[in-house]
């Protein structure tokens, strides 16, 4: 526990929703997206545009109809990319999902920084007192589930946000040493 791990997602194109303006949209600020070679296993994080440096993309389909990820800002994406290690041909749509690495999802979507020291000292709760505790794991384990799909609500109300920093503020502050 506590190490980074890649979780596969299968992507689709749901056309519907996206006629009435219901996308899904993978920010990367605030989880960290990303491709696992189906060769060699090496996990490569997706970065911003190289277009226009956004940060939000959503699924689509490239011009020769592949499923692929496509920056919401400039249209710019793929749908197929190299591994740099082994130089295996990947589809992004056999090959997509999260990078779960040390974050705290929820405390980073509300202070918008993986290194707030509010984040920093949740982070090392987690390491020192969760962790080591069979019960403490399995909260840890609810919690990157959950997670995820909190952070980006927080990510879109600065009210929540507001409220939400007073909150942890206030537990960061009662932390035991």
């Amino acid at each position: 526990m506590g190490e980074p791990k890649f979780e596969s997602s299968y992507i689709e194109v749901d056309y519907e929703s996206k006629l009435n303006g219901n996308t899904c949209t993978y920010n990367i600020e605030i989880i960290p997206y990303a491709n696992e070679c189906v060769g060699c296993k090496q996990v490569v994080k997706l970065s911003s545009c190289s277009n226009c440096r956004g940060t939000k993309y959503e699924v689509g389909k490239s011009s020769d109809h592949q499923l692929g990820i496509f920056c919401q800002s400039c249209d710019k994406g793929f749908a197929r990319w190299t591994c740099s290690h082994c130089g295996t041909d990947n589809a992004v749509a056999k090959t997509f999902g999260k990078y779960s690495s040390s974050l705290c999802f929820i405390a980073t979507a509300t202070f918008e920084s993986e290194d707030a020291p509010e984040v920093v000292a949740l982070r090392s709760f987690r390491d020192a007192v969760l962790l080591p505790h069979f019960l403490g794991r399995a909260f840890t384990n609810l919690y990157y589930k959950l997670s995820p799909f909190i952070a980006v609500i927080i990510a879109q109300s600065p009210v929540l946000k507001r409220i939400l920093q007073f909150i942890l503020k206030h537990i960061v502050e009662h932390l035991p040493d």
